[in-house]
């Protein structure tokens, strides 16, 4: 009986031993750079709520170079000496948060200075200069965790930096070749891990990256040519000087970089498809970011679809985008294939998580063009139809109609979508006979006739309507009721251009973007909605809608 109660207190012990371990991993984020990695602006007094009560079972260890730091110990999340009455905090608070939110046990080694070039104070590995402090600073702190009997995962590294190097040609030229060093020696002498995630940033708008550009190309030329290093732009982030993002903004930004982490992470292309489930989306983008010149708004666009994590997203008003650029954008949510209608006007386009085949370029009789792909299976028509003329469009929709008729012949799942500026039957009872829509129509189109946008001071539905009874399948009206929820046009983003109040736009609200799909696909929409809220107000003047199908499951019509 000794034996036997020994025996199980053994297994106990190897129980509670299993546990633990389990217990005991961390994942652990190198986080470096200078002032807005550190937080420079980052006053602790408006210090993120931390309401789930994260930061308790997050570690930190934080250096403010050659001034604070926690001195070689571990404690958790919290704001730092030396900035602040009450300290100060950077983006790391809110992408560890995420980790932790996403089932990380997350651990931060912060190593940062303000104003610090890569060049003149980071130095080379060996030439003493930060780099080599921090390197030693960090081999005490995984040894420390080791002790204390954690199991190490080194997960990523974060570098914000790039701006001190752009104060000198010679600077500025060497960044690359620089940077390319430090990473290479992290990964491969320092933490024998020639796979570690590299996340870089920079402020793009800094004085200096606008004089010296080859600093940020430097850090988007390394992303692109290795798969486990990603870019990230700070453009549109909120800033309290021309140099320091807001408290707000280092928040947002940390939101950003936990965004371009999980990007990394996420599987290969053909694993994707794993659970059969399939995210569309379609936007239009309101002239390609007025023609190239608006990154602020390219950038807030980009974060938000990231956010969203679509599947295949299809894009309207691709003006002055090459296929290159269109690339860059399909990068920035996850997707490496992508592909442009034409370099010219007001183009359309496709990314995919999966490859494309485009099938058909349809110019010809058409006033944007429309766009045939294939992408996992499914055929998908990306179209912008004529916005001034009902007659362009009924041309344009028979051309499209007989597309579609070839298409079904040869695949019964497809999927039409975009902006086609024309408006559903469904919709008729949601506008009001004399309401502002209908009232602001009558005096702009009038005289127009059916070269305008009004059939006898009406709106007209015969474009849907040819569309529909392909037939098509109209997926948002099945999950949204009422204008309020379908509305895509015109966003608040016009509110200014137009001196119009939000109440006015928001009473002239109408629906002209969607997606039609097939027959089968009809059966397997399990959500649809118009993106409609706060979050695309300003990215658009238009709204995107998004699609959701099960194409493992047929039994979900509503």
């Amino acid at each position: 009986m000794k034996r036997i109660k020994n025996m199980g207190f053994l297994l106990l012990l190897t129980l509670f031993t299993i546990n633990s371990g389990a217990q005991k991993k961390i994942d652990l984020f190198i986080w470096a750079g200078q002032s807005n990695a550190q937080g420079w602006q980052g006053d602790a007094a408006r210090y993120p709520v931390d309401d789930e009560n994260l930061d308790a079972s997050i570690k930190l260890n934080w250096t403010f170079f050659d001034n604070e730091s926690s001195e070689g110990e571990w404690v958790k999340m919290q704001p730092q000496k030396g900035r602040f009455p009450d300290g100060h905090f950077g983006p790391e608070v809110s992408f560890a948060r995420e980790l932790k939110k996403a089932g990380y046990s997350p651990a931060i080694f912060k190593y940062c200075l303000g104003g610090t070039g890569l060049a003149r104070d980071w130095k080379a590995p060996g030439e003493g200069g930060i780099y080599d402090s921090m390197v030693a600073e960090l081999l005490k702190g995984i040894s420390t965790l080791k002790a204390q009997g954690y199991k190490v995962d080194v997960r990523g590294f974060i570098w914000i930096q790039g701006e001190s190097d752009g104060d000198s040609d010679l600077h500025a030229e060497a960044y690359r070749e620089n940077l390319n060093q430090l990473i290479n020696n992290l990964r491969d002498d320092v933490l024998k891990k020639p796979d570690l995630k590299i996340i870089l940033g920079v402020d793009e708008q800094h004085r200096f990256m606008q004089e010296r550009p080859v600093v940020v190309e430097a850090q988007k030329r390394l992303a692109d040519e290795d798969q486990n290093i990603i870019y990230t732009s700070m453009y549109g982030l909120p800033k309290a000087d021309g140099t320091h993002l807001t408290p707000e903004g280092l928040v947002e930004h940390g939101c950003r970089i936990f965004n371009a982490f999980q990007l990394l992470v996420a599987k290969p292309d053909s694993e994707f498809n794993h659970a059969g489930k399939l995210k569309v989306m379609t936007y239009n983008i309101w002239n390609g970011f007025d023609w190239g010149k608006d990154e602020t708004r390219r950038a807030k666009l980009q974060h938000w679809v990231n956010t969203q994590q679509p599947d295949v997203f299809a894009l309207e008003e691709l003006c002055k985008y090459t296929p290159e650029k269109l690339q860059e954008d399909a990068k920035s949510w996850g997707h490496n294939y992508s592909v442009l209608l034409k370099e010219s006007g007001y183009s359309v386009g496709l990314t995919s998580r999966y490859p494309i085949e485009v099938k058909e370029k349809i110019i010809e009789g058409m006033h944007h063009g429309a766009l045939h792909c294939t992408t996992n299976g499914i055929d998908f028509l990306v179209v912008h139809l004529h916005p001034g003329s009902i007659n362009r469009r009924r041309e344009e929709m028979k051309i499209l109609l007989g597309t579609l008729e070839q298409i079904n012949a040869e695949n019964t799942k497809y999927i039409v979508l975009g902006d086609f500026n024309a408006h559903s039957p469904f919709d008729a009872d949601l506008y009001e006979p004399d309401g502002d829509l209908l009232v602001r129509l009558r005096k702009s189109e009038d005289g127009k006739g059916m070269d305008g946008n009004l059939d006898n001071g009406d709106l007209d539905y015969s474009v849907i309507s040819g569309f529909l009874s392909l037939p098509l399948y109209d997926v948002t009206r099945k999950f949204t009721n009422g204008i309020a929820e379908r509305g895509s046009f015109p966003a608040m983003a016009l509110a200014p251009i137009n001196n119009e109040r939000h109440e006015q736009l928001w009473a002239r609200l109408e629906r002209i973007d969607y997606i039609l799909v097939s027959s089968e696909l009809e059966t397997k929409c399990i959500n649809a909605k118009v993106c409609n809220g706060e979050d695309n107000w300003y990215l658009s003047d238009h709204y995107p809608v998004i699609a959701d199908f099960d194409l493992h499951d047929s039994n979900h019509k509503k």
